[in-house]
């Protein structure tokens, strides 16, 4: 039964019920059974009516509006109605010859205050703009609760990254203390930038961990161990946590580590996975980088990149004096375009 159906059978049931009970109080039984009639007759011509005009609308090929269904509806109809007149007669009679009302009078009520009641609730369950009320709240109250667990998760995360990186701040500190701890910072460093890319600031800590320990691993000339962090930083944690400021470090270090191991092959990941390839030199800011990356080409007898460097190096810092002095220039120390590029931005 639909919601509107419970609407209609529960507005049948107050109406007869009122024009009943007017019924009784002015003209008595005769005058129950007339309503009962009357009403049923008018109800049953309305359900006709609609069942007609519905099957017109609809286009249906109907032959007749009265049928089997239509009989049953007006039966119920009618046995409804009447089952309303015995009780509201019960108590009319009761009332006037003074006697006592009968039992089957308060089962009558009951049933009839039960089914309106239930009817009601019903109703009121089944609509739509209370069902659509009760969607929306168990939507936000799951979103709400989405919304939670995700903080939740969120605050479980960034308690684990904050351990993570006092442990790996400790084996730096060990690292740097002796190099018999390096393989361990190593495998740590990389367990870490896996299981927290991109996240937080541990894209700037990781380059700075390795720039500290290459430079250190440089001064013990260990270059195998050197060769091994620049290794895990461009193959593993760049991967996992991208490119930062500090990076350009770990490139500037790694260039002094390929002109000690005269290794061409570092320098080409250098500018594949730190620099870019095609990187613009005049776009760098990073003085010890430009100065690393003027000594490489300078080595590599690379006139052509060695001037733009060498001016950028200057303008961004960096003394002729230091260029003069260091023994990786002296090819190019009668060179006039060397010595210009120097003057001219000194």
């Amino acid at each position: 039964m639909s919601r509107d159906t419970i609407n209609i059978v529960n507005l049948l049931i107050l109406a007869e019920l009122i024009l009943l009970v007017i019924a009784g109080l002015f003209v008595g039984g005769i005058g129950l059974s007339i309503i009962v009639i009357l009403s049923t007759l008018l109800v049953s011509w309305v359900y006709i009516w609609a069942k007609a005009m519905g099957a017109a609308y609809t286009n249906s090929h109907v032959k007749s509006s009265i049928n089997a269904d239509v009989v049953m509806v007006i039966g119920l109809i009618a046995v409804l109605f009447t089952y309303l007149a015995l009780g509201v007669e019960a108590f009319f009679t009761a009332l006037k010859t003074h006697a006592a009302v009968p039992l089957y009078f308060y089962i009558w009520l009951v049933s009839v205050v039960v089914s309106v009641i239930s009817l009601g609730v019903v109703s009121y369950k089944t609509n739509p703009i209370r069902l659509m009320e009760l969607e929306t709240d168990r939507l936000m109250k799951q979103r709400r609760l989405e919304r939670d667990l995700l903080s939740e998760q969120k605050e479980k995360e960034r308690l684990a990254y904050n351990l993570a990186v006092v442990q790996l701040q400790g084996l730096f500190e060990k690292a740097m203390d002796g190099l018999d701890e390096m393989e361990h910072y190593i495998v740590e460093s990389e367990e870490v930038s896996l299981r927290f890319k991109d996240l937080y600031s541990l894209p700037s800590i990781l380059p700075n961990y390795s720039t500290k320990l290459i430079i250190h691993s440089l001064g013990k000339r260990d270059y195998q161990v050197a060769l091994k962090l620049f290794d895990s930083y461009v193959d593993c944690i760049v991967v996992n946590s991208g490119l930062a400021e500090k990076s350009t470090d770990v490139a500037s270090n790694a260039i002094v580590l390929c002109i000690q191991l005269k290794e061409s092959t570092i320098f080409s990941r250098v500018e594949r996975c730190i620099l870019g390839e095609g990187f613009n030199i005049n776009e760098m800011s990073n003085e010890v980088l430009l100065f690393n990356l003027a000594c490489y080409y300078a080595l590599q007898r690379d006139r052509e990149k060695l001037l733009p460097a060498v001016r950028q190096a200057v303008q961004c810092g960096k003394s002729a004096e230091q260029f003069i002095n260091d023994a990786d220039f002296e090819f190019y120390l009668d060179d006039k375009a060397f010595l210009s590029a120097l003057t001219l931005m000194g």
